[in-house]
């Protein structure tokens, strides 16, 4: 054991999924929270003792969404999101590699046999 990181890590995280179902409007409504700390990976120098690599800065990611089932017709349904609402630049992988930023998303979506 050498006390370096092992491959490609990501910081530490916890997200929260947090909705609200309105039975009389067919819909649900809710936010998904992503936060994570500040990483740092270590490696081995040409001495072999251990050094800081790799840094990469925490982030707070935060996505809304909205799913809607239309009482016209059984099995339709309609979804919308936006993920990283405040366009957060952020690196959960690799330093220097950024994640998507604000993205926006509509769905419909019909299942038959209901």
């Amino acid at each position: 054991m050498t006390g370096a990181d092992v491959g490609a890590l990501t910081p530490d995280r916890i997200a929260f999924d947090m909705g609200v179902n309105v039975p009389e409007w067919r819909a649900r409504f809710g936010t998904r929270i992503q936060v994570a700390g500040d990483f740092e990976r270590r490696d081995l120098d040409a001495a072999s003792a251990l050094e800081i690599v790799e840094v990469r800065d925490g982030y707070t990611v935060l996505d809304l969404y909205a799913s809607w089932q239309p009482g016209f017709t059984d099995g339709l349904r309609f979804d919308a999101g936006v993920e990283n609402v405040f366009d957060e630049d952020y690196e959960r992988v690799f330093a220097g590699v950024s994640e998507p930023g604000r993205n926006f998303k509509i769905a419909a979506s019909w299942q038959s046999g209901r």
